[in-house]
């Protein structure tokens, strides 16, 4: 939970200001969660979730290049283990981190 708070986004909507987490870390974190999920339909959402918000992302080069920096930053274990699930569900992650090597 500390990662999600580490990276906050502030959202202003009708006069209200709510702190949430970067969409980018949001889908990262989704990925390492997915990967200590023991029921299948909830590690089957947590890894949809993750992809769909990584598909978008990875549209925009400020939203990617952020993806690469966010993961990059993080502690290596959870790096490996984000890489890991990627490799088999996100490839396209797998091959821009590289770039960042």
């Amino acid at each position: 939970m500390n990662f999600l708070t580490a990276y906050p986004k502030k959202i202003h909507y009708q006069g209200i200001t709510v702190c949430v987490p970067e969409q980018a870390v949001f889908a990262l974190h989704k990925l390492i969660v997915s990967s200590r999920r023991t029921k299948k339909e909830k590690r089957e959402k947590d890894l949809e979730s993750a992809v769909g918000i990584l598909e978008f992302l990875f549209k925009d080069p400020k939203e990617k290049a952020r993806v690469g920096t966010v993961l990059a930053e993080i502690p290596t274990k959870w790096r490996k283990v984000i890489l890991s699930i990627s490799e088999k569900h996100f490839l396209a992650l797998n091959e821009y981190y590289k770039e960042w090597e």
